[in-house]
């Protein structure tokens, strides 16, 4: 028997989920959650085969639950139900050791296939499924920029180092070296959100973004948020200068000096 947990925030489609794993008589649902803290103070209480969680929750993404079984309950397995199946999902869900992903549209003789067959050991989210995700992801970025001219690439080289994370650098711009901008104070030490603590064990839930939110994060061109109101002027500037000196010649005639009259 495959004991099951199901976590999500529609008490509907939880009381659905129940109904239709339950008519197979290899799986028993064990434990029911409505959201993050729900689902860990359940599972550090009574363990499972399986947990089947929807990535969208009130509090916090899926992920995070996933994130906390791999550390605390690394012999459950994961299946994370969502409306919408991206790469960033499938790539962010293998790195946390996720077993399915799998949509929500899904049949319900096809779930229960799946909750049997990971809790048997397979994993859904083979190398070449994520090769194949992280493929698609690096010809995404790499077209976006493809795009670009050279005044906004100019534009983008000047604020990335204010919002784009290191693990969020943009392939194919130059990249200006570590540290404060000119200027500026040395940075201090980043901060880091509080994680939640939860469970008698000590185990605490690491917040994960959503993976609505691309994994890559673009850059935000937006000036109030980027900049303050002395670098919105320079780069004002320094993009008037770079389309200026972009423009043709014949577009800027210089007009001859007429001798004054004497």
């Amino acid at each position: 028997m495959v004991s099951v947990l199901v976590c999500d925030d529609q008490e509907l489609v939880r009381d659905a989920l129940r109904v239709v794993l339950s008519e197979d008589d290899e799986i028993e649902i064990r434990l029911a959650a409505s959201g993050v803290s729900d689902a860990v103070t359940a599972l550090d209480t009574d363990g499972v085969d399986v947990a089947v969680i929807d990535v969208r929750l009130p509090e916090e993404s899926g992920l995070s639950i996933a994130d906390w079984i791999r550390d605390h309950r690394p012999s459950t397995k994961v299946v994370l139900i969502s409306v919408r199946v991206t790469d960033e999902l499938l790539v962010e869900s293998a790195s946390l050791g996720v077993a399915a992903v799998v949509d929500k549209s899904i049949g319900v003789v096809e779930l229960s296939r799946i909750v049997r067959e990971v809790s048997a050991g397979r994993n859904f989210l083979t190398r070449d499924v994520v090769r194949a995700a992280q493929s698609r992801l690096e010809t995404r970025g790499f077209a976006r920029l493809a795009n670009l001219g050279d005044v906004d690439r100019e534009i983008m080289r000047l604020i990335a180092p204010r919002s784009v994370r290191s693990r969020d650098r943009i392939e194919g711009l130059p990249q200006p070296a570590d540290g404060p901008e000119p200027g500026e104070p040395a940075a201090h030490a980043p901060r880091t959100r509080e994680p939640h603590a939860v469970g008698a064990h000590g185990g605490r839930v690491r917040r994960l973004e959503s993976p609505f939110q691309p994994l890559s994060r673009t850059v935000s061109l937006s000036m109030k948020s980027s900049s303050s109101a002395s670098d919105v002027a320079r780069l004002s500037e320094r993009s008037s200068s770079i389309r200026d000196a972009s423009r043709p010649s014949s577009l800027n005639p210089k007009r001859p000096r007429v001798p004054a009259n004497r």
